[in-house]
Parts: structure tokens; sequence; C-alpha cells
């Protein structure tokens, strides 16, 4: 009945909106959450769009780490899960400085692990058993130090998911094998004592199939060989390399192969190009054009143009966004991000189901920490106002691609009632609304100058909307064949 109401509006006619790259939305709502580290998502609920897994750090003393789980709707928004089933509270002596959302045990589910510090059973696992549920696994020690951040990968080729600490203090590089079962070993790589602030980056630098490390401050080369020995080869495949503060890997040339960029405290990003044999050169001089290096560096395709583009971090300067030319280098496109902010921690993930990178991070600094907030990418997006007044427009912008003006591109959209399980669609992208109660809006030609046009639907003046939950969702098409979907969005009438 909603949906018929809806299909009487008045539909005005299609206007050329403001050009703008991104949206600045908060993640979490008006959050009042003042101590977020980095955010994992993940389906865990499987309806098929993500949900999000935070640690609080401090809580309501410094002694306390809350985690929390908030289920999402498919559209970047969150609401918070029972709060007796997700409040955890850490002891005076153990620290949670990590949370680690991944199929742990093999078994399907997605599994949450609380990487710890200090003594006493600092790490603690939950295993997930379907539709959002968790049950307390085991809590154990590892003698490994300060953790600051953890990682996964299959470091050693047998199918599950290994862990791949970060520390402040301790002596060696080690890691912590899993056996398939969620049960983890810890073993140790060549190392040399008294590291600070180890950060190890898995790879296969060599192709053979294995997973090599490269390690920052000090910058070292751990290359695999048989029977899980590895030895150091930074000189033979480096050269001389200063103190990293951090190293960023991914193909960014697009020859198969990975790459590396090293970030300095004094210098600019360092990229070293792999010729193939796991032998690196450096770029001279650097393509990131910027005084000074950031404090962390990912590596992701923003504009979907099939090679690696570069997101810089630095906690208290803009966040920097640097296109990949295609050439094998890189320019700067940081005026395509809206509100540039300065992020401490942040995350890159399709939150919003349209098949673009977003980025989620934490606002503020390591002094003055904010909320969760979310940076869209508004490549071919629908973007809608999460609420509208009866009696005023509700105003649907179409976004194929910012500044590029080659290709022109059609959006439909459609409101309708969401699906409680998103439906994949091969080559299409993920289905949000019930095809059966699909009503169709205008179509909305994309502007060949900028990418961007808006829809604008006069809402009626009648109480009896108020309160009303409008989901909307488009289908692209290049107009010679091509169709795919765009993000799911949700509007609620006032």
């Amino acid at each position: 009945m909603r949906y018929a109401a809806l299909s009487t509006l008045v539909l005005a006619s299609t206007a050329l909106g403001q050009r703008f790259g991104d949206v600045l939305e908060p993640v979490l709502g008006p959050s009042t959450v003042t101590a977020l580290k980095e955010p994992k998502l993940g389906d865990v609920d499987g309806d098929g769009d993500l949900d999000l897994v935070i640690d609080r750090g401090g809580g309501v003393s410094r002694d306390q780490s809350i985690v929390e789980l908030w289920l999402g709707d498919g559209t970047g928004r969150f609401v918070q899960a029972k709060a007796s089933d997700w409040v955890v509270q850490r002891d005076r002596l153990t620290g949670w400085n990590s949370v680690l959302l991944a199929d742990f045990d093999g078994d399907g589910f997605l599994d949450i692990m609380l990487a710890g510090s200090g003594p006493g059973p600092a790490w603690k696992l939950f295993t997930g058993k379907g539709r959002g549920k968790f049950v307390a696994a085991w809590t154990k020690s590892f003698s490994y130090g300060q953790t600051r951040a953890v990682n996964t990968a299959d470091i050693d080729g047998d199918g599950d998911v290994d862990i791949v600490p970060e520390a402040f203090w301790y002596t060696g590089s080690q890691v912590l094998r899993n056996d398939g079962k969620g049960n983890f070993t810890l073993v140790a790589l060549p190392s040399v004592n008294n590291i600070f602030n180890v950060r190890l980056i898995p790879l296969d630098i060599e192709g053979d199939g294995d997973i090599d490390f490269i390690q920052a401050w000090p910058f070292r080369l751990l290359v695999q060989g048989p029977a899980w020995v590895f030895t150091e080869e930074t000189a033979q495949r480096f050269g001389q390399v200063a103190r990293a503060n951090d190293v960023a890997a991914g193909d960014i040339e697009g020859d198969g192969d990975p790459d590396v960029i090293i970030l300095s405290a004094t210098a600019p990003p360092t990229f070293y190009r792999n010729n193939g044999k796991g032998v690196f050169v450096a770029d001279n001089p650097s393509p990131f054009r910027r005084v000074g290096s950031p404090t962390r560096f990912l590596l992701e395709d923003c504009d979907n143009d099939g090679d690696l583009d570069a997101l810089l971090v630095d906690a208290l300067k803009p966040l920097e966004y640097w296109r990949n030319d295609g050439a094998n280098g890189f320019v700067s496109a940081s005026s395509r991000i809206y509100m540039a902010p300065a992020a401490f921690m942040f995350t890159t993930v399709d939150i919003d189901t349209d098949g673009d990178m977003d980025v989620v991070y934490r606002d503020g600094n390591l002094v003055a920490p904010g909320p969760l907030r979310l940076l869209t990418n508004f490549e071919h997006q629908l973007y809608v106002p999460t609420s509208v007044n009866i009696g005023s427009s509700l105003v649907l912008t179409a976004a194929a691609r910012p500044g590029f003006a080659s290709q022109k591109l059609w959006l439909l959209p459609a409101v309708g009632a969401r699906l409680a399980v998103l439906r994949a669609i091969p080559n299409v992208g993920l289905l949000g609304l019930d095809p059966s109660s699909f009503v169709p809006l205008p179509l909305i030609p994309t502007a060949k100058v900028d990418g961007i046009s808006d829809l604008h639907v006069p809402v009626p003046n009648l109480a009896a909307l108020r309160g009303a939950e409008v989901w909307l969702q488009g289908t692209w098409t290049d107009g010679v064949g091509s169709f795919w979907l765009s993000n799911l969005r949700r509007t609620i009438i006032q």
C-alpha cells in the first residue's frame, strides 16, 4: 500500500546537481562514543550486508574495554545489537588492542578474536554460530609482548586463517599458526632483538606460492624457503633502505607481482617496483609530491578502473587520495574528497553494496579521538538523504563518475520493500529490493560534464506519511546493453 501511494507522487524533471566526489556521514548516527579503535566489518548475521564490530577502548574507565556489535542495513547505517550479548570488559592487567573478524575454525561463520597485550589471559576467541550468534571458545595467553594491532593471512598455505600480530615491545618476529579449528601456536621467525613498533606485511614476492614477510621498523625482508624456514634477504632485493615507519604492498603495476611503498618519517613515500623476480627498484623522484610521509598508507582501486590507487592518512592532516594514472605513476586527486577529514584510523570496504570502496574512519586523533564516520565513494552512487519532511521534495542524486565526461550513463531508480537477505546477481551487483514490490521512478540521465544529476520527488503534505520507511535502489545502464545495480538507500518521512 505504501509503495502504491508513492507511485502517485508528481515527479519533477531532472536537473544538474552540484559536483561533489564523496559525502561525509556518521556511521553510527549521533554517537557519543569517543574512544573507538580501528573497526572490523563482515556479514555476521547472514543477511548479505556488512555489520560492524568495534572496540571502544576505555569504556567507563581506563581499565575497561567494551566490544560492541552494530548490525548494518546495507546502506552504510548501523543499529547496535543487544548490549547484553556484546558488552565485554577487560581486567586491569589484560588489554585488548585489536579486534579481528574472520572464520578461524573453518565452519563457514565469522568469529571474533580479541587480541591482547600484557600479562594474563589476554587473547579471547568467540566462535560464530550463524545469524549473529557467538559463544566463548577459549581465553589464552601468548608470550608475545604488548600487541599494537593484528592482521590475518594464510601464512602457511594450508587454507585457514593465521594471525600476524604487531607489537610495541618484544624480542623477535612471531606469528600465530592456525590448526584449522581455531587453535593457534606461536611460531618464531628470524629476528633481531629489542624490536620496537614492528609491522609485518605478508606477501608472495617471488610468485612461488608461499608467503614471505616485509617488516617495518627496522625494515627487513624475510623470504620463506622449504620447511617453513625464513632467511633475511633485505640487501639482496632492496639495497639500502632507511628506517621505515610503515609499508604498503600490492600489484600497483598490474603485472602480477607485488610492488612496495615504504613510508619514512622525513621523506615522501618511496615506490619500489618488483622486477618479477622479487628484486625491487625505487622510483626516483618519488611520484608522491608531498612534504614528509603519512602515518599509514592503503592501496585500493578507488575509481574502479582496474588498478590500485592510494589513500594516505595522517592523524593531524586531511586524508589524501592519489590516483594511479595507468602509466605506473600516481597523481593527486584529493580534490575529489568532499570535506577531507583528518583520520586517525581507517579501513576501506564496500559498505553500501554498490561495488566500490568506501572509507570508514575514526574521527579525531590519538589525543582527542572522535566517533566512527563514513566517507562514501560516489562511483555509480545513488544518494538520498536519511530523512525528508512531508510537504517538501525528496532529492535523489545519481552520481556516475565525477569528472568522467566521456561516457553517458542513466540510472533507473525504484522504491520497494527491502529483501531480508540481499541477493547477489553475478556481474550486476547486490539486489536489496524485493522485485515484487518495485515502483519505478523516472529515468535519470547523468550529465556528461560532471556525471551527477538530481531528481526531485515532491512528498505530499500528509500526516499519515510520517514515520514511513522508504527503501530505494537504482539500475545503471550505459544504453548499449550493460546493466549494474547502485547502492541501497533508505529514507524516513517526517
